[in-house]
């Protein structure tokens, strides 16, 4: 959710932004596929239903950062009326 948030203060978005953020997703990928780096690191896929747990929680809390965002900004415009 803290990557979604960077997403939702990038906007709008710029041909630099984009790559930022593409980056950033493209170096957490390959953080958990390249076996290097995830001995290093000591990373490992969690069970199948923590997993699944996860990313419930991280979509929900990615539609409710959206949902903020949205009425931060109706309510921002409307105060400028």
């Amino acid at each position: 959710m803290a990557s979604w948030i960077l997403v939702t203060a990038s906007r709008p978005f710029t041909w630099m932004k984009t790559l930022i953020l593409a980056g950033m997703y493209a170096g957490l990928a390959l953080l958990f596929t390249v076996p290097p780096a995830k001995e290093f690191f000591r990373l490992d896929w969690p069970p199948p239903d923590l997993l699944a747990v996860s990313v419930t929680v991280a979509v929900g809390g990615s539609l409710i950062i959206e949902a903020i965002r949205y009425f931060q900004r109706r309510l921002a415009g409307r105060s400028a009326d």
